[in-house]
């Protein structure tokens, strides 16, 4: 879905979108007993999320359009278990600190530019 967001808007925008794709998407996860993340705030799943998708995106974007990298920084996320109550500030703060600063180097396009670019020979 990516490359095709970012036919029409640019890498941050095309990244925010699938970032709030992503947490509506989980949103049920929130309200069913017994899952990990009816045990932290809502707000800080989606702060993340959104973090997380730009994140991907610039990744993705510099690794050729790679699904695999991206599913493997969603396992990675999944697998590090970083996202419960008592250190959810701080995870919301790394990721939202981590993507300012990939958005401060690499620009609004996230590399996206690199995906319409014709190969080299």
């Amino acid at each position: 879905m990516l490359p095709r967001l970012e036919r029409r808007w640019n890498g941050i925008t095309s990244a925010l979108g699938l970032g709030a794709i992503w947490g509506v998407w989980h949103l049920p996860a929130f309200f069913i007993p017994g899952l990990p993340q009816s045990a932290f705030p809502l707000w800080t799943f989606l702060v993340s999320a959104m973090s997380l998708s730009v994140l991907m995106a610039w990744v993705v974007n510099n690794a050729g359009g790679s699904v695999v990298v991206a599913i493997l920084m969603h396992w990675t996320f999944n697998r590090s278990g970083v996202l419960d109550a008592a250190t959810a500030p701080y995870t919301v703060a790394f990721f939202g600190t981590a993507a300012v600063v990939v958005v401060w180097i690499a620009g609004p396009s996230l590399g996206a530019e690199r995906m319409r670019a014709p190969p080299s020979r």
